[in-house]
C-alpha cells in the first residue's frame, strides 16, 4: 500500500519506505486463473509494464504527476528467504523506482522471512522470527511493549509488514 500511496500521490510525499511488498501495477498484471503473484511481478517485463501502467494512470488523471518522484528517496527493503513476496518482487520495485528517477537504495538480508521482529524478546510472538535460522535477523531497536497482544486478539504493526 504504501508504493501505491507514494504514486498516487507522489505531489504530496518526500520518500517511500517499501518493505516486502508489491510495487504500484502489479496486481494489474496478474491473471488471477493462471499466474503466479510472485512469477508475474519478477518477470523481465514486469517493471517496464508497471512503468506503462503508472504514466497510463496518469494520462487518466488518476494519480499525481509520477515526475515528482524525480530524486525522492526510496528505501526497498526485501528478504532474501521471503515466502510470501519474492525477493526478486523487491528487485523490480527498485527497478520501477529507478525508472521513474528517485533516489534508489536496495538492500535485500538474506536468510530473512517475510517478517520482523523490533527485538529479540518479541521474536516469540513471530513464528517465522523465532526460526533458529531467523533469530540472527532480529535487530535490537527497542523493547516490545509490556502487554501482551494475544490478549487483545491482534499482532502489534511493528512484527510483520506485508
Amino acid at each position: 500500500m504504501a508504493s501505491a500511496h507514494a504514486i498516487a500521490f507522489s505531489d504530496r510525499v518526500g520518500g517511500l519506505g517499501h518493505y516486502m511488498a508489491a510495487p504500484f501495477g502489479c496486481s494489474r498484471l496478474i491473471n488471477l486463473t493462471s499466474e503466479d503473484y510472485n512469477e508475474r511481478c519478477s518477470n523481465s517485463t514486469a517493471s517496464s509494464d508497471m512503468l506503462a501502467y503508472v504514466y497510463d494512470s496518469f494520462s487518466r488523471r488518476r494519480i499525481a504527476d509520477p515526475a515528482n518522484l524525480r530524486d525522492t528517496p526510496v528505501f526497498v527493503y526485501a528478504g532474501g528467504d521471503d515466502s510470501i513476496v519474492d525477493p526478486d518482487v523487491g528487485k523490480t520495485a527498485a527497478s520501477l523506482y529507478t525508472q521513474l528517477l528517485a533516489n534508489v537504495s536496495f538492500f535485500m538480508l538474506p536468510g530473512a522471512e517475510h517478517a520482523f521482529a523490533i527485538d529479540s524478546s518479541c521474536a516469540t510472538l513471530c513464528p517465522r522470527c523465532s526460526l533458529p535460522n531467523q533469530k540472527s535477523h532480529v535487530a535490537p531497536l527497542r523493547p516490545c511493549p509490556p502487554h501482551s497482544y494475544a490478549s487483545v486478539g491482534a499482532r502489534p504493526a511493528t512484527i510483520a509488514t506485508t
